[in-house]
């Protein structure tokens, strides 16, 4: 068991599930080797097997909480929605007396976006996990940042003008969706009130999101490998004013590290995580009025930094778009792309598409549906004869329980589609090309990202 979890920790899942299983080899009922190797199953992605060995260890434990909420969570991503309804209220009921008894939430903030919790839980769960993160670099030696008075910070100049220094920091500086969103974002400060600053806390990749990250901001920092403590010393000895947390809790690891040492003065949540932090050291959150309404302010621990339209940015210099240039302004200029019919069947042929009638597509990672929302796309498809529907096998093991719930409403799930992502290294630009041929992107609830990086009219809510 021991070298499973060494293997675990250096990602080897494969080593550490066969060491898992040798364990199981000597004694089949350890109930901590088949709990340990249902977990490296679901690294693995493998979530079938995962969810039968977390099966066969609460038939020895049933009542082991994080082994049924680790199951529940792999059934989800599955979409295994059988007694869906009683699985969640007792997971409700688990985590409602965790939070009572002031204990750390066994299952991540990212994941309850997915379940059909309150606004209330759903803000305890982020604050325990807030909580946690501190002590654990507390744990280390580290301790927070002194917070130098805000009249003293040092203002760097140019122009002779003094200039804020603004810290983004995150761990998808690559070909990432939030990258793929923020890519032109840096190049559109005014660089005579704000100097830009990015940490990288992920190697680079090459990809073309990174390049031009590291092009557009004024200093580019990677700290790829380095310790939470360490990076925060760098953006604090950067004196920095304001450092923006762009993963929230998508990362659970070194992100939420760096901030619960508070290495600016001012820390602020932003496009990564579409929920509240719970984090008193970060108490700043960036939205607008409509995703975050005023009188729904009780859901988060942040302070609300409305901005006047939307909070939302993109990039919108992608494909599909045409630039023009006056007085030395970019101006973005939607262009609609003609694609003559010959070449949409094409294309839709090539991916294994029907190649005529209205398609709906949810290009989200499957886990995030619910059958209340795949009723309402069932409805669509009934009311349009002709119609299909699109999805991402993401994962695999999750196609063959949605066409069973299509033949359960349909009679059968001819008119269902899945498509894979693409293999490792495409890009999402590659990939969002379909969307050429597409017709409608089917929104769900509840979300769990944010939407609206594509420009197809939207049936429902956008979120992909």
């Amino acid at each position: 068991i021991n070298l499973g979890a060494a293997l675990y920790e250096l990602r080897d899942f494969q080593g550490a599930a066969d060491a898992f299983q040798g364990a199981l080899a000597i004694n089949a009922s350890d109930t901590v080797a088949r709990f340990n190797l249902a977990n490296t199953l679901t690294e693995g992605h493998l979530f079938t097997a995962s969810i039968y060995e977390f099966q066969k260890v609460l038939s020895l434990k049933p009542d082991w909480d994080e082994a049924f909420a680790n199951m529940m969570r792999n059934q989800e991503t599955v979409c295994d929605w059988r007694a869906r309804d009683s699985r969640m209220l007792r997971l409700q009921s688990i985590i409602e007396m965790q939070m009572q008894q002031n204990f750390s939430s066994i299952i991540r903030p990212w994941h309850a976006l997915a379940y059909p919790f309150s606004l209330h839980l759903l803000k305890a769960i982020s604050a325990s996990i807030a909580i946690k993160t501190r002590a654990g670099v507390e744990s280390l030696g580290a301790k927070p940042h002194a917070q130098y008075p805000r009249w003293s910070i040092h203002l760097t100049k140019r122009g002779g003008r003094q200039r804020l220094r603004v810290a983004y920091v995150s761990y998808c500086f690559s070909g990432h969706p939030t990258s793929f969103l923020i890519s032109g974002l840096f190049r559109h400060h005014n660089r005579s009130k704000f100097h830009i600053l990015c940490f990288a806390l992920n190697v680079g990749d090459g990809s073309q999101e990174r390049k031009g990250i590291e092009k557009d901001c004024e200093t580019f920092v990677s700290v790829a490998g380095q310790s939470p403590i360490s990076i925060a010393k760098d953006i604090n000895d950067a004196k920095t004013h304001v450092a923006v947390n762009l993963d929230g809790w998508t990362s659970m690891g070194r992100t939420n590290d760096v901030f619960a040492l508070t290495p600016a003065p001012t820390q602020i949540q932003y496009m990564g995580f579409p929920g509240t932090l719970g984090a008193q050291y970060v108490p700043y959150l960036v939205a607008d009025s409509i995703v975050a309404p005023p009188e729904m302010a009780s859901a988060y621990t942040e302070r609300m930094l409305f901005l006047p339209r939307s909070y939302y940015v993109n990039d919108y210099s992608r494909q599909f778009m045409k630039k023009t240039y006056l007085k030395g302004h970019l101006k973005q200029i939607l262009e609609s792309v003609a694609i003559p019919d010959s070449e949409i069947r094409n294309l839709r042929l090539k991916h294994q598409m029907p190649s005529h009638g209205p398609l709906l597509c949810n290009f989200n990672n499957l886990y995030k549906l619910s059958p209340d929302m795949f009723e309402h796309w069932i409805e669509v498809l009934k009311r349009v004869p002709e119609s299909s529907m699109v999805l991402l096998s993401l994962p695999q093991d999750a196609v063959s329980n949605l066409r069973n719930e299509a033949s359960a409403r349909l009679g059968n799930s001819s008119r269902f589609f899945f498509c894979t992502y693409g293999t490792k290294g495409s890009t999402h630009r590659a990939f969002l090309s379909l969307y050429r041929v597409l017709g409608y992107t089917a929104g769900q609830r509840p979300h769990c990202c944010h939407g609206r990086i594509l420009g197809n009219p939207p049936y429902g809510d956008s979120c992909s």
